[in-house]
C-alpha cells in the first residue's frame, strides 16, 4: 500500500531516527575530541618551543652581555651620544674642539641611556639595561596585539617568545641600539589602536606611542600608517584623522625640542647625513640589497617567508582589512626603502621579523588552532630552527667574540692621556674619554661633499695627536679596505693613518695603530 501524501516512509523514518539518535552525537563527540586533541597538541608544541627559546636566550645573555661580542661601532655611536648628554651636550656639531659629531639617530634612546648611565655609572651596563627593557616592551606588545586580534593566550605568549629566535632580536638584546625601543613603541601604538571600542584614552596613548617611536627612529612610522589605514578601512575616518592630527602635533613638538635642545646643531648634522649616502641607483637596488642581507640571517628569513605566505593567503581570500596584514605590508615597504642606504645592516630587519610573526599568529587565530595545524607546525619549525642557531651561538661563543674585551684593546695602548681615535666610539668612552669621532660613516661623506671640514682631521693625524688609531677590522685585508674605502672612512683616511701610524697589536680583526717613531 502506498504511503499517503505528507507521511514518512517507515524505513526512511527509521534511518532518520537512527542518524539523529545514534550517529550524529557520536560523530559530534568524535569531532570535538579530535579538535580538542589537536588544540592541546598545538598548545603543547608552542609552549615547549617558546620555553626552549627563552631558556636559550637567557643562557646567551649570560655569555654575550659579559663578553661584549655584539658591541659594534653602531653600539659605540649610540653610547657616545649618551656620554655627550651626560656632559651637557645634546648633538655636537659636525666639527669642533671635541672632534667630529654627526649621527643619523633620533634622541629618545640615547637620552634614556644617558639617564641610566648617570645612575649606574658604567656606559656598557647602562646601555644593556635599556636594551633589555626595550626588548621586554617589544615582546609585551606582540602579546597584547595578538590577544586583541583574537589569538588565545598560549599562541600570543609563544609568538612573543619566538621574536627572540631571530638574530635581529638577539642583536637588539645584546647590543646598545635604538631599534628595539623604536619597534616596541611602534607596535604598542598598533596594539592600542586594535581595541575595537578605541576610547579616547587609548587613542591618545597610541598617539603618544607613535610620537615616541618617531623620537627614537625617524623611519618608525609604519605602525602609524597601518593603524590609520585600518581605521579608514573599518569606516572610522574621523578617528583616523584625529590620530594623524595628534601624532602630527607630537612630531612637531619632538622636532621643536630637538632644535631648541641642540640650538639648531642637530639639523645641520641631519642635513649632512640625511640620505644615509643613498643614491637613485642604491634605491633602485634596495629590494636586491634587502634580499641579500636577509640571506645572512636564515633563521629570520624563515619567519619572513612565513609572513609572505600568510600575506599571499590573505590576499587570495581578499581579507585586506586586517590590522596585522596592513602592519606587515607597511613594515615591508619601509624596510626595503631603508636598505636603499649603503651599509645598512641586518639589525634593520627587526621590525619585519616581528611583523611576520604577528601576521602568522593573526592568521592562525583567524583560522582557529585545529584548522591551522599546518601553520602552527610551520611556525614551530621556524622557531626551532632559530633555537638551533641560538644553541650554536652558545657553543661557538668564543669564536663569536673575535675582538676581545675593550679592556684587552686598551691594555695595548700605553698612553691614555691623549685622545683615542677609534672606529668604534665605545672604546674611548670605556677609557673615560669623550669619543673624538662619533660616526665613521660621516668622514667619507664629508670627504666627498665638504672636504674643508675634514682638513683638521688630516692635520691632527699628521701631528700624531692621537695616542692610537683603532680599526674594528684589519685595513690591510682587501675586503676590509674596500669596506672602509666605499662605505665608512674613505681612502684618504686610510692613507693618512698608513703614513703616520703603524700597527702595534691585533686582537682578532681589531687593529691598533700607534704613532710612528720619527
Amino acid at each position: 500500500m502506498s504511503a499517503t501524501r505528507g507521511s514518512i516512509h517507515p524505513s526512511a523514518s527509521g534511518r532518520a531516527f537512527s542518524r539523529c539518535c545514534y550517529h550524529s552525537p557520536r560523530v559530534d563527540v568524535t569531532q570535538d575530541s579530535i579538535h580538542q586533541t589537536r588544540t592541546t597538541a598545538a598548545h603543547a608544541a608552542l609552549a615547549v618551543t617558546a620555553v626552549l627559546i627563552v631558556i636559550l636566550t637567557l643562557l646567551s645573555a649570560n655569555v654575550f652581555w659579559r663578553n661584549e661580542a655584539y658591541l659594534d661601532d653602531a653600539s659605540g655611536n649610540w653610547t657616545a651620544l649618551a656620554k655627550d648628554v651626560t656632559e651637557g651636550v645634546f648633538y655636537r656639531p659636525l666639527h669642533g674642539d671635541a672632534g667630529y659629531g654627526g649621527s643619523r639617530y633620533f634622541p629618545l634612546h640615547f637620552v634614556l641611556h644617558a639617564g641610566v648611565m648617570k645612575a649606574v655609572g658604567d656606559p656598557i651596563r647602562s646601555g644593556l639595561v635599556v636594551s633589555a627593557v626595550s626588548v621586554a616592551l617589544l615582546l609585551a606588545a606582540v602579546h597584547v596585539l595578538l590577544r586583541r586580534v583574537g589569538a588565545p593566550w598560549p599562541l600570543s605568549v609563544s609568538c612573543a617568545a619566538f621574536v627572540l629566535a631571530g638574530h635581529p632580536a638577539q642583536e637588539a638584546l645584546f647590543a646598545i641600539k635604538g631599534d628595539a625601543l623604536a619597534a616596541a613603541l611602534n607596535l604598542w601604538g598598533v596594539a592600542l589602536c586594535a581595541d575595537a571600542a578605541l576610547p579616547s584614552g587609548a587613542l591618545l596613548a597610541a598617539a603618544v606611542a607613535f610620537t615616541l617611536a618617531f623620537a627614537t627612529k625617524v623611519t618608525a612610522v609604519s605602525g602609524l600608517a597601518a593603524a590609520a589605514g585600518w581605521l579608514f578601512l573599518t569606516r572610522r575616518s574621523r578617528t583616523a584623522l584625529l590620530l594623524l592630527l595628534l601624532v602630527g602635533v607630537g612630531v612637531v613638538l619632538v622636532i621643536g625640542l630637538m632644535y631648541l635642545g641642540s640650538s639648531g646643531v642637530a639639523f645641520g648634522v641631519f642635513r649632512a647625513s640625511a640620505s644615509g649616502g643613498a643614491t637613485w641607483s642604491s634605491l633602485v637596488k634596495a629590494p636586491l640589497t634587502f634580499a641579500k642581507q636577509a640571506r645572512r640571517v636564515p633563521e629570520t628569513l624563515a619567519f619572513v617567508q612565513l609572513g609572505f605566505a600568510a600575506l599571499l593567503v590573505l590576499l587570495w581570500h581578499r581579507a585586506i582589512d586586517g590590522l596585522a596584514l596592513l602592519f606587515f605590508t607597511c613594515v615591508l615597504c619601509m624596510t626595503v626603502v631603508i636598505f636603499g642606504s649603503p651599509g645598512t645592516d641586518t639589525n634593520h630587519l627587526l621590525d619585519l621579523h616581528v611583523a611576520s610573526i604577528v601576521l602568522v599568529g593573526s592568521w592562525i587565530a583567524r583560522r582557529g588552532l585545529p584548522r591551522a595545524s599546518f601553520s602552527v607546525a610551520a611556525l614551530v619549525v621556524a622557531a626551532l630552527a632559530g633555537g638551533l642557531s641560538l644553541a650554536s651561538g652558545l657553543v661557538d661563543a668564543r669564536s663569536e667574540q673575535r675582538r676581545g674585551l675593550f679592556a684587552d684593546t686598551l691594555a695595548r695602548i700605553p698612553d691614555k692621556s691623549r685622545p683615542i681615535l677609534a672606529q668604534n666610539p665605545l672604546l674611548p668612552v670605556v677609557a673615560g674619554q669623550r669619543a673624538y669621532l662619533l660616526d665613521p660613516f660621516l668622514i667619507r661623506l664629508l670627504s666627498e661633499r665638504d672636504p674643508a671640514l675634514v682638513e683638521p682631521l688630516w692635520r691632527e693625524l699628521r701631528a700624531q695627536k692621537f695616542a692610537a688609531v683603532v680599526f674594528e677590522r684589519d685595513p690591510r685585508e682587501e675586503r676590509a679596505r674596500g669596506l672602509y674605502r666605499s662605505a665608512l672612512l674613505g681612502e684618504r683616511f686610510l692613507d693618512e693613518v698608513d703614513r703616520n701610524y703603524e700597527i702595534a697589536a691585533t686582537i682578532g680583526p681589531r687593529t691598533v695603530f700607534l704613532p710612528r717613531v720619527r
